[in-house]
């Protein structure tokens, strides 16, 4: 496939190639008709397509997981992506495509980027988020086939940062492949199909990347990692004190295979380890609100 840049397809103008992986290529696009508002546009193609003249380097790429058209959107829960409400799916030249935000940064920007001023209070946000999402997904029956820290973004709002799960690869019965077992639950590791409460422990085991920066079975070999998640000594030790209630989710949905996991009391306590609703960085609000600001300026015409 040629690069794309600069070519319209549909009500989209492609102005920039943001990424290339084994499943397709992301682009910046903007409407070819109001080039204000920025969003993210998937071409899905297989491992065998090759991007001709390719212009993605690995300043450009991203590390979220963008292979799959959402099921929720923002005007399901605002914990999921914008959606354009025209044009947001189609096909070129037999490579199916979908629309959607311009997110502001991976979830592991926490852990990667140095000029972030993570504070507990953010990172037990980033915890309700996450654990909000799962909740919202739980209700409706939904499973996802895995979790990982790839499967976030933050989205900048004008309070902070909202936790977006971009990527809602739905459990079907059907057989899966996973690439990256870090975030797997052992139950999965065992064979046994995905869960909701393996999806909460998955979820667990990224506060706990966020947290430490690590986790303890990175580098490990698969059995040696699988040892460790079953490790209570070492599952504790990561856990630590100031964050006792991921410790206590693990033990309660490692051993007890409840069909629908119960968050609630469990939201509660995080939500009484901090007196901050956003995260935010370091960041203030009216901060919050000129950085917004800028950003509308920025993408005006002209």
């Amino acid at each position: 496939m040629e690069n794309l840049e600069g070519k319209v397809i549909n009500i989209w103008r492609l102005s920039s190639l943001v990424s290339s992986s084994n499943y397709g290529y992301v682009y910046q696009v903007t409407l070819d008709s109001d080039r204000e508002q920025k969003y993210y546009m998937t071409i899905l193609c297989d491992d065998r397509d090759t991007l001709e003249n390719e212009k993605a380097n690995s300043t450009k790429r991203v590390s979220f997981k963008a292979n799959v058209i959402p099921t929720f959107s923002y005007y399901d829960s605002h914990c999921f992506p914008i959606i354009p409400l025209n044009g947001a799916t189609g096909v070129y030249e037999s490579h199916k495509y979908f629309v959607y935000e311009n997110v502001s940064r991976d979830l592991k920007s926490v852990v990667l980027d140095n000029t972030l001023h993570v504070s507990r209070d953010d990172l037990v946000n980033i915890a309700i988020q996450i654990l909000t999402i799962l909740q919202y997904l739980f209700e409706r029956g939904m499973v996802l086939n895995n979790l990982t820290i790839d499967d976030f973004v933050l989205r900048r709002t004008t309070r902070g940062y909202r936790v977006i799960l971009l990527n809602q690869e739905f459990y079907t019965g059907e057989l899966m492949s996973i690439d990256d077992t870090t975030f797997v639950s052992p139950s999965i590791l065992h064979g046994n199909e995905p869960t909701m409460r393996d999806n909460v422990i998955s979820a667990v085991y990224i506060m706990l990347y966020l947290i430490n920066s690590t986790l303890p079975w990175i580098g490990k070999t698969e059995e040696e990692a699988e040892s460790m998640k079953m490790d209570e000594v070492v599952m504790n030790a990561a856990c630590g004190e100031e964050f006792r209630v991921l410790y206590e989710m693990l033990q309660k949905f490692n051993l007890h295979s409840t069909q629908i996991p119960q968050l609630d009391t469990y939201l509660d306590t995080l939500r009484s380890m901090t007196t901050k609703k956003n995260v935010t960085f370091g960041v203030s609000d009216w901060e919050m609100v000129i950085i917004m600001y800028s950003m509308c300026l920025a993408n005006m015409p002209g």
